[in-house]
């Protein structure tokens, strides 16, 4: 063990620009052939830790909320995941 916490490692691995187009193209080829159609004509938005597609988002998260603390209800077991996301409008598509 390196001594990092579980989301100290995931907020590194966002970090890491490499790592993060790495881990994120990894989880679009995993992607349902339903799902995958989406991704074909994307953008990497690193800022913002996902890649954006026609109507849908892979995007990277440490934790379900991380914006929240630790909790029961909100915890993190792993280093990061990759969670798939329909846009509600073509304005969440937008670069922040």
């Amino acid at each position: 063990m390196n001594g990092k916490t579980l989301e100290q490692q995931a907020v590194e691995l966002a970090n890491d620009p490499t790592r993060l187009k790495a881990r994120l193209l990894e989880a679009r080829v995993c992607l349902k052939k339903e799902y995958a159609r989406y991704f074909k004509v994307c953008m990497f938005d690193l800022k913002n830790w996902r890649i954006v597609g026609m109507g849908y988002i892979l995007q990277w998260m440490t934790r379900e909320y991380p914006w929240l603390p630790e909790s029961y209800d909100n915890q993190q077991t792993s280093s990061g995941y990759v969670a798939l996301y329909k846009m509600a409008t073509p304005e969440e598509a937008r670069v922040l």
